[in-house]
């Protein structure tokens, strides 16, 4: 190896660090004395980010982000009241990692590979990749599967004698199963199984796990005379003894099971670095061959030696054109790279205390090939000859041909048709730039987001609450008399009232009494609302919606209390609980991954309750063209609640279908 690479693995646990190249082998590497330090960061209650590990066991800080990852696509998050660019949570989580691959390669590292999950759109991996190659680092953005099989490779585990292998990584959350092979040129097949956390504390059904795995295995036609467990997944007595008892001798496990994806991103791209400093390094020059001596020989006669006329033109050099510095290995998923940057000191140490500080945006340029001209000395002489005596010919042509009647025709088309065509045409323009784009109506921002409320029967067995002030269904609002789409009924937030034009609000409640024939229960509740808002501040309204759920008020001014946020990738913490109640039975079913939908769950209080008891409170936000769309569904059971709320958003996109 020539070349000196880094990869940081982030997952929802753990992190894992690894680097090597040059002369020194790709190694897991640890940081803060522990091989796999924490993925999550801490703060106190002044909005201060803490990780270092000597603070944690501090009883002042609390949970500030689980997983980074949790966190992109938007432009910052708020932690305990203060505001905080994600790109700055990106420098926090990954300075040390940075620093540790510096400290070990004891140079600038060429590039760093952050591996992803195989599941992730475009859109996430190029998220992933802007925010990390803002760090002023060259970074490689890998498949997991990919890591995997270069793993498999670097490691030894598969060759020419035993050229394919299957891969069995799990986060406790899922199981990656990859078909490895020898041949990196053979393209990564994976998938990936999930399963029930029961399998982690039964084996009956931990043993159910296996065998979806090995069939999972086969249909990617996975070579299964090797199989290799990875992932935190070895930890588990259970799942780990499960395949033993299933594969035996078959079996085995990595040396560095949390390390593994890390270490295969980090063979990947010295491989890649390899090669490319094996084509940039010029060829040694050859043996210098002595010219052979003169051989003394009369002339011909028959014509005279005449030197060549190349050799008195000036050298015409190809005009060069940078190649795109991307490069696609030839695996089915895209790789995105960047140049490798000028070497930049690493921040101030941020692992005692950070501040929040606004993020600077990481500078791009682009390289536009420039085209040269060149000709000859001769030939110029001879074009321009040729021009002077065209030019001259064309002179003398119209002189001929000119009349008294032509000269005047050309003169009235001069003082006449062209100022009228140019009238017309700064009149026309001048009329644009007067009118200017066309608003929306105030009455047409209304109607658009009352297009959005179903009927009043669209739930039989509930009825519709009447609004006092105008007695109507539907409450209609605009402006200043809206209140946030986030939390319960807050004012709206300094983003949202910038945006936001017009609202219509409608709530459904179950009966209280004479329910033998209703499909709802006394307390269930459905409360739709729709916002229509400016195109042109959609991120900062969908922004400060995320950031006001995070923090929504736990007082009399919010008619939803203790909100808990549903994370958009990761597992549903829940509902929250009253003082000594139980946990519902089963896992929440909420599922908001790899959607741009917002949700967030609270506790209705006894004052606001048809039925005089505490709620359970489920609200969704989804964004459909220029109106936001929220739906909260109520009931005394959490689960409950979710369906509701998840009704209720249905029936709204079926309005506007």
């Amino acid at each position: 190896m020539s070349v000196g690479v880094g990869a940081v693995h982030l997952s929802w646990d753990v992190l894992a660090i690894a680097a090597g190249g040059g002369q020194v082998p790709v190694q897991p590497l640890p940081m803060e004395g522990e091989i796999a330090p924490p993925a999550y960061l801490l703060a106190d209650r002044s909005g201060q980010i803490h990780m270092s590990r000597s603070e944690r066991d501090r009883q002042d800080l609390g949970l500030a982000v689980r997983d980074v990852r949790d966190i992109l696509g938007y432009p910052e998050i708020l932690i305990s009241g203060a505001t905080w660019p994600v790109d700055l949570i990106y420098r926090a989580r990954l300075h040390n990692p940075l620093s540790v691959i510096r400290t070990h390669l004891r140079r600038e590292p060429y590039a760093v590979a952050i591996p992803y999950p195989d599941d992730w759109a475009d859109e996430q991996v190029h998220a992933l990749y802007d925010r990390v190659a803002g760090l002023g680092v060259h970074v490689e953005t890998v498949p997991e599967s990919v890591a995997l099989a270069g793993y498999m490779r670097g490691a030894g585990l598969v060759h020419a004698e035993a050229p394919g292998a299957t891969v069995v990584y799990s986060d406790s959350r899922s199981i990656l199963v990859v078909a490895a092979q020898s041949d990196a040129d053979v393209p990564t097949e994976s998938v990936d199984v999930p399963f029930s956390p029961e399998a982690l504390e039964n084996a009956e059904v931990a043993d159910n796990v296996v065998w979806a795995t090995l069939a999972a295995a086969r249909t990617i036609g996975s070579d299964s005379r090797l199989v290799l467990l990875a992932g935190n997944i070895v930890y588990n007595d259970y799942l780990r003894m499960a395949f033993q008892n299933q594969l035996g001798q078959r079996m085995r496990i990595a040396e560095h099971p949390l390390h593994a994806v890390a270490l295969g991103a980090a063979y990947l791209i010295s491989e890649d670095g390899d090669d490319e400093a094996a084509d940039a390094e010029p060829e040694p020059p050859g043996p210098v061959e002595s010219e052979p001596e003169p051989v003394e020989s009369e002339p011909e006669p028959a014509e005279p030696v005449v030197e060549e006329a190349v050799a008195e033109e000036p050298e015409v050099e190809e005009p060069v054109v940078e190649e795109p510095t991307e490069r696609i290995v030839e695996e089915p998923t895209e790789r995105v790279t960047t140049p490798a940057p000028t070497v930049l000191a690493p921040p101030d140490d941020p692992t005692q205390q950070m501040r929040p500080r606004p993020a600077e945006a990481p500078q791009r340029s682009t390289l536009a090939p420039t085209t040269r001209h060149l000709t000859t000395g001769v030939d110029s002489d001879r074009g321009t000859a040729d021009a002077a005596e065209s030019v001259a010919e064309e002179d003398v042509e119209p002189e001929r041909n000119k009349s008294p009647f032509a000269v005047l025709q050309w003169a009235w088309v001069v003082a006449f048709v062209v100022p009228a065509i140019a009238l017309l045409v700064a009149a026309l323009s001048l009329g644009r730039w007067l009118a200017g784009p066309t608003p929306l109506s105030e009455d047409d921002a209304r109607n658009m987001a009352l297009r959005a409320i179903p009927a009043t029967d669209a739930f039989p067995g509930m009825l519709t609450k009447v609004d006092s002030d105008t007695n109507e269904d539907v409450a209609v609002t605009s402006r200043s008399a809206m209140t946030s789409m986030a939390c319960g009924s807050i004012p709206l937030t300094p983003k949202e009232s910038e945006g936001a034009r017009a609202s219509a609000a409608e709530v459904y409640s179950a009966a209280t009494s004479d329910t033998t024939k209703s499909p709802y229960s006394p307390g269930d509740g459905i409360a739709l609302r729709a916002m229509s808002f400016d195109p042109k501040t959609a991120d900062q309204v969908l922004g400060a919606v995320l950031q006001r759920v995070q923090d929504c008020p736990n007082r009399e001014q919010n008619d939803i209390r203790y909100v808990v946020p549903v994370p958009t990738s990761g597992d549903d913490p829940g509902p929250p609980l009253q003082s000594g109640e139980a946990a519902p039975a089963g896992k929440p079913k909420l599922d908001v991954h790899g959607s741009d939908r917002i949700a967030w769950r609270g506790l209705l209080p006894i004052r606001d309750s048809p039925v005089a008891k505490v709620e359970q409170v489920t609200c969704l936000v989804d964004r459909v063209g220029d109106l936001l769309l929220r739906s909260c569904g109520s009931s005394l059971d959490s689960r409950r609640a979710d369906t509701l709320a998840e009704s209720g958003m249905d029936a709204m996109h079926d309005r506007l279908s």
